[in-house]
């Protein structure tokens, strides 16, 4: 029984304090956990994304990070559809339910109001992509 106590504890520690300190980032605590609102951009989240029935209008936008060509899919989350960007061995294809964890950006064209360039949405740079 002390025994399990004690390596549950060594458990807690190393993931908490050992992990970070060594460059691992603890996926729990490192998500921000707003989604998809003003509070995590440029910080790391998780959504549960979908295939739309119909695409809109959307720009294309290229990974500044990334190192190969990049891969753009539009996404429904919610009520929203967003802008999905990752490398090119990166697959972004599931048949129903995606499970994403990247960095959440925000793109502002700035044109005039009701207009081409007036484009503004969150673009998510992946990390992760499992299908459910």
């Amino acid at each position: 029984m002390k025994t399990r106590i004690m390596n549950k504890a060594m458990g807690v520690l190393i993931t908490t304090f050992l992990l970070p300190l060594l460059g691992h980032a603890n996926v729990e605590t490192d998500i921000c956990r707003q989604g998809l609102s003003k509070e995590c951009l440029g910080k790391k989240i998780m959504v549960h994304a979908t295939n739309p029935q119909h695409i809109l209008a959307h720009p294309i936008i290229v990974n500044p990070h990334a190192t190969e060509f990049n891969t753009q899919k539009i996404l429904q989350v919610g009520d929203n559809q967003i802008i999905f960007v990752t490398s090119k061995n990166k697959d972004i294809s599931c048949q129903k339910m995606f499970k994403i964890t990247g960095m959440l950006e925000w793109i502002d064209m700035g044109g005039e109001p009701n207009t081409p360039l007036s484009y503004q949405n969150y673009v998510v740079f992946v990390d992760a992509i499992e299908c459910l």
